[in-house]
């Protein structure tokens, strides 16, 4: 008996993120630019919350544009023209590919931790609290929403 309570708290903590982690407006984005370029689509989903809050307009302090904050060098490193830099689609489409660029960079070090860091860093992944503390921001809103496909 004395095992089942970090068990029971740990899935009652599960329920609550997934609680929190319901549908978006641009669900169809996340899941076709996932599966087009092989990127988890509930990761581009957190990547947008903890971005822009799903704000296809935003602009960063630094310039940053779009719901998944694109700077104009990572824009221009996928081949995104940074005049449509605000449209949804393109803006997602584009942070997708930017994941794959990531990703081959990165190779063997590759996990769900350093796919957050290094959106935040770049592919260097220099040590750095912030891009720590945006990862852990993106992997609980990525985990919250993989809840909230279970408990759906």
């Amino acid at each position: 008996m004395r095992g089942s309570i970090p068990l029971l708290t740990l899935a009652a903590a599960w329920v609550y993120v997934a609680a929190d982690h319901g549908h978006t407006p641009y669900d169809e984005l996340f899941n076709s630019a996932g599966a087009e370029y092989g990127v988890p689509p509930n990761l581009l989903r957190a990547i947008a919350r903890s971005e822009s809050g799903f704000n296809p307009a935003a602009i960063g302090a630094a310039g940053e544009r779009g719901m998944m904050q694109l700077t104009r060098a990572t824009a221009s490193s996928v081949g995104l023209d940074w005049a449509r830099a605000l449209e949804p689609r393109e803006n997602v489409r584009a942070a997708a590919r930017y994941f794959v660029t990531l990703r081959r960079n990165l190779g063997a070090r590759w996990s769900a931790w350093t796919w957050a860091a290094a959106y935040n860093a770049g592919p260097d992944l220099e040590p750095a609290a912030k891009a720590n503390a945006y990862a852990l921001r993106v992997v609980y809103h990525w985990l919250g929403y993989d809840a909230g496909r279970v408990f759906a």
